[in-house]
């Protein structure tokens, strides 16, 4: 035992057997083990204590730069303005005035709409995300007038001013949806037909504009002018028929004051509006065409 104590220190790793006490953790045994182990535990807490400050001042210093890195972030971001706001794009604003003119839109339309210059129609799913933006921004309402139709889509007070109408506000009604719907099937087939035209509804019409075209002794407002390069078309949508003495009168009045006059009818009325216009003076101005071709 001497000689080893005199001799360079033993580390930990070194193990002597000694039959009566087994090795302790450090490998040694006896008051010099003992002695040997308290001075290596010494060293051992001092390099850790010291490796424990290292890290915790680097735990402080990396925390610190998070804190000023997360300052700079906060300040570099300023609150927009426009925060919570609905984005309405220029073709809502197109689509959107489209609708207020028509009066209403039904959602199968408007996914047609949305869908130009292609063709066909955007998802079911895209055009109501449209409408449900559309609505938070209080510009339309929507609602499913007949149970097994599409929802029906129209401007509200606030939808009408943000694209300069200044029509009535309105609502949709049960007698009114069918010519409607069939209204805006007739534009949009002669839109996507003769894109130079430009099309004026009947609630424009009866609204007084200045581009109001309607004589003043006549009392009945046609569904739509449309310009063309050669000249003004006046567009009627006949749905159900009327007595002979009323077709009659209002085909008069409508060819004298228009050049040209579409009509579009279903089967069942179509006849009847030949019959009629072969009475009608001028009646080499009427052009009576199916109501299936616009479908």
């Amino acid at each position: 035992m001497s000689a080893l104590v005199g001799s360079r220190p033993p580390s930990c790793r070194l193990r002597l057997h000694v039959p009566d006490h087994p090795p302790s953790s450090c490998g040694w045994s006896g008051t010099g083990r003992a002695a040997l182990c308290e001075e290596r535990t010494h060293a051992m807490g001092v390099r850790g204590g010291e490796k424990n400050s290292l890290q915790g001042g680097g735990e402080v210093k990396r925390e610190a730069r998070l804190g000023q890195e997360e300052e700079r972030s906060s300040l570099g971001r300023s609150e927009r303005s426009d925060k919570g706001s609905i984005k309405i794009t220029e073709r809502d604003l197109a689509i959107l005035r489209f609708v207020g003119e028509q009066y209403a839109v039904r959602m199968d339309q408007l996914a047609r709409l949305l869908k130009r210059p292609a063709e066909g129609s955007l998802s079911d799913s895209a055009t109501r995300a449209v409408v449900a933006r559309w609505e938070k921004a209080g510009l339309t309402s929507s609602r499913k007038v007949i149970a097994d139709e599409p929802r029906f889509v129209w401007l509200t007070r606030r939808g009408l001013a943000e694209v300069g109408l200044s029509f009535k506000p309105w609502e949709p009604t049960v007698a009114s949806l069918a010519h409607i719907f069939w209204t805006n099937q007739v534009r949009m087939h002669t839109e996507d037909r003769h894109p130079e035209s430009s099309w004026r509804s009947e609630r424009e019409l009866r609204s007084g504009r200045p581009m109001q075209t309607i004589s003043t002794d006549a009392n009945h407002a046609v569904d739509a002018e449309i310009e063309l390069p050669q000249g003004t078309v006046a567009v009627e949508v006949e749905l159900t028929s009327k007595s002979v003495e009323r077709r009659r009168s209002i085909m008069a009045q409508v060819s004298e004051r228009y050049a040209t006059v579409w009509y579009f009818a279903p089967a069942n009325v179509h006849a009847l509006l030949e019959q009629t216009a072969a009475s009608v003076p001028q009646n080499e101005r009427i052009r009576i065409y199916a109501l299936e071709r616009v479908a």
